[in-house]
């Protein structure tokens, strides 16, 4: 695929199939910054479509992600990553995954028909998702794990394993989402390993559900 490990570099408008990773920004011994990943095709790549490790600012937008092991990646130690107006389809594993990359925002996505999660935001605080659409998934539409302080709005999720979970990230919000048709929870709070979670330590409000754990009232849920 396109390696790129020098700052302010745009990849723009390629067709990239049958590599290792589609786009791979960072990692080695420069790490990347500034740089834009928009309105590529990226397809049947045996492991990432687009992996960025230890960069910041960067913008990846407009692309088409399909039949990757995962669609989007930040995999460590990125730092504002805009991710916005996507479509992932069909990973074996997540169709977006932010792993210990806090303050990205993700909006305005279509992850569906991914193996595993559609979004899933892991160990990654103060991160945004607004307007995405996480349908058909066959694990969680958005996973929000070990990652507080999160604002998850605007988006919907139907037809996954359950709609929108989240455990281990107190002070994250989560308002005006539509959770619909999903064979679990459309709505859930998990569990902490090592601790009792109180899922109150979220703020809920205005969510659109059929069912919800640990309870529609605290997800102040209207039905759809």
């Amino acid at each position: 695929g396109i390696d790129i490990r020098g700052d302010y570099i745009k990849v723009e408008g390629f067709d990239i199939s049958g590599f290792w990773s589609g786009v791979y920004g960072g990692g080695g011994v420069s790490h990347a910054q500034g740089g834009r990943f928009v309105r590529n095709l990226i397809h049947d790549c045996v492991s990432e479509g687009i992996i960025l490790s230890g960069s910041s600012d960067f913008d990846i937008g407009h692309n088409t992600v399909e039949g990757a092991a995962t669609g989007i990646i930040l995999n460590g130690a990125n730092t504002r990553i805009h991710i916005h107006n996507n479509r992932v389809t069909a990973s074996q594993g997540d169709g977006i995954r932010v792993a210990n990359s806090p303050g990205c925002v993700l909006d305005h996505n279509v992850c569906e028909n991914n193996e595993w999660d559609g979004i899933y935001l892991a160990e990654s605080p103060d991160c945004i998702a607004d307007h995405n659409r996480s349908c058909n998934n066959a694990w969680e539409g958005i996973a929000v794990g070990r990652s507080p302080r999160c604002t998850v709005t605007n988006n919907e999720t139907c037809n996954n394993g359950t709609g929108i979970i989240v455990w281990c990230s107190c002070g994250t919000r989560f308002e005006r989402n539509l959770a619909a048709g999903n064979s679990g929870y459309d709505l859930a709070v998990g569990n902490c390993e090592e601790e009792v979670y109180d899922p109150t330590c979220n703020s809920y409000s205005n969510n659109h559900a059929d069912t919800a754990y640990p309870s529609l009232e605290i997800w102040d849920v209207t039905l759809p």
